[in-house]
């Protein structure tokens, strides 16, 4: 969906498209990070360990994503501000109806 959009408005405004691509960029490596530090390991491990994995990799995941919303403002040449935080709020929202339906 996020490849589609940005090509659609990549006709109209590139610069637009950038920042809307990034922004769902960031939030995806921020999820990639969570799932990452939170299910390194297989098995079964207390509930105890889990949920400190848990938080850890919330802990990580602001930080991947405060990283990567500082590097796009300024490594962005113009970043258009709504676009970026419409890609990444657009790439949250599509992650939890995603998690949604397949959980049930």
């Amino acid at each position: 969906a996020l490849l589609l959009l940005t090509g659609m408005i990549v006709l109209i405004r590139p610069q637009l498209s950038l920042s809307f691509f990034v922004g769902g960029l960031i939030h995806f490596f921020a999820a990639l990070f969570f799932a990452m530090s939170v299910f390194h390991r297989s098995g079964i491990v207390s509930s105890q360990r889990f949920v400190r994995a848990f938080y850890r990799g919330e802990v990580v995941k602001f930080f991947v994503t405060a990283l990567g919303f500082i590097l796009a403002f300024n490594l962005l040449e113009t970043p258009v501000a709504p676009a970026l935080f419409a890609g990444f709020l657009l790439m949250m929202v599509l992650h939890t109806l995603t998690l949604a339906c397949v959980s049930d």
